[in-house]
Formats: C-alpha cells, sequence, structure tokens
C-alpha cells in the first residue's frame, strides 16, 4: 500500500514516499521495493501514488523517459507540467489498471514573485492542493495511502473537529505550518511514515509501509532529492 506525504510551507515544499511496491505477474501478486519519488529537470519533484509498477515496469523507468525529453518539451509553469504528466501516463496505462494518483511539486513565476505550488492528479481530476484560501496562504500536509495510525495519531491534534470532545481537546496543540522550516517539515514527515511502520510492528500485522524513504523538497533554487533508511 505504501504511504505517501506531501507538507507544504512558506519556504517550499516537502514530497516523501517509503518504497514498499507491489508487482503483479501473471495473476500472481509479489511484494517488491519501487521507488516512487523523484526529481524532474531540477524544477519539479513527482511522487506516485500507487503499486510501484507500470505495465511491469517501475515509475523510475518512466521517469528516465521524460527525463530524456527535457530539451524538446516547452514548460512554463507549474500547472503546464502537470498537464503533460496526466497525459503522458493516461496513453500508458492497459485499460484493466488503476488510474494513477501522483503528487506533483514546482515553482511558477507569477507577478507577486515566485510561488510554490502542489498538484494531485487523482485520476482524470487534477486538483490544486495549497490554494490560496483569499488572500492568505494555505499551508498543511496531506498524505495518501496505510493512514490507520496518523488518523489516529495526529489529525486529532491537526484538525478541529466540532462533532469530537476529545478532538477540541487537543485544540491547544494544533500545528501551525506556517511556522515550520524545511528541515521540520521533512522531520514531520519521516514521522509520520515512521510512526506507521512502528504500529504495524507493534499489532504484528502485514507491513503496508517500510523505512526506505525518498523525500524530495521544492524550494526557490529548485529541488533536491534524498534517498533514506529511517
Amino acid at each position: 500500500m505504501g504511504l505517501n506525504i506531501a507538507v507544504f510551507i512558506p519556504e517550499g515544499i516537502v514530497l516523501s514516499s517509503d518504497s514498499l511496491a507491489f508487482l503483479r505477474q501473471d495473476d500472481e501478486g509479489f511484494e517488491a521495493s519501487s521507488k516512487r519519488t523523484f526529481a524532474v529537470w531540477n524544477r519539479f519533484i513527482v511522487s506516485f501514488v500507487g503499486g510501484g509498477f507500470i505495465n511491469g515496469k517501475p515509475y523510475g523507468y518512466y521517469i528516465q523517459e521524460i527525463e530524456s525529453k527535457r530539451i524538446s518539451i516547452q514548460i512554463g509553469c507549474v500547472k503546464d507540467f502537470v498537464d503533460y504528466l496526466s497525459y503522458f501516463f493516461m496513453h500508458l496505462l492497459p485499460k484493466n489498471e488503476e488510474s494513477l494518483t501522483i503528487y506533483i511539486a514546482g515553482s511558477s513565476i507569477k507577478e507577486s514573485g515566485v510561488r510554490h505550488e502542489l498538484y494531485l492528479i487523482d485520476r482524470d481530476n487534477i486538483i490544486k492542493l495549497n490554494e490560496p484560501n483569499g488572500k492568505d496562504e494555505v499551508y498543511n500536509y496531506h498524505m495518501i495511502g496505510r493512514g490507520l495510525w496518523i488518523n489516529k495519531l495526529v489529525l486529532p491534534v491537526t484538525f478541529k473537529d466540532q462533532q469530537s470532545d476529545i478532538n477540541e481537546s487537543f485544540e491547544a496543540a494544533k500545528i501551525d505550518f506556517s511556522k515550520y522550516s524545511l528541515d521540520d517539515a521533512e522531520k514531520f514527515a519521516h514521522f509520520l511514515i515512521r510512526t506507521t511502520v512502528d504500529m504495524d510492528k507493534f499489532i504484528q500485522t502485514r507491513a503496508t509501509v517500510n523505512m526506505n524513504v525518498t523525500t524530495g523538497i521544492v524550494t526557490t533554487q529548485g529541488t533536491t532529492i534524498k534517498d533514506w533508511r529511517l
């Protein structure tokens, strides 16, 4: 199943994912390892949600193909790249395979300056996750995947729920992501993944997330990417 984390703060955007994957061959499934987060052209971070493979090939195979087209493709802003990526993979997926879900982060130059943008391709939908709320910037985190333990341990601290007395009692500990540094955001993403791995071990269930993590960061200076063993 795996876990993908996006954290968007004033300095930039952090995308992080583990590498637990699932390869299907001849109607049989095998647990495997496949990197799911990549830097593209030193401009964008792409993080795939899914089993790690398309048509039996790892996501990295297709990222290398996109990297090789850097000179021939004209991309002006983050949304242009999101549209290109959506079109690219839409024509690759077999009809019997689930549509891809992909996080894309990058920076665009606007009249007001450099803006960090985070998008989610979810099947046929393209969603901007950090769309400003009026004049106010939005800083938060977003995740897809094995979120059972995070929902129990972290979400009550982050989001106010009027229906729950327990959640309201945690309101004083609400996380203000506008005060996070990039280092804080990266550590927070790793904390969510590590917590999921540890809790799966404690309750002796089958692992759905592993400790081999790739984390990409978008800032005004470009992108960085690093592999971690948590």
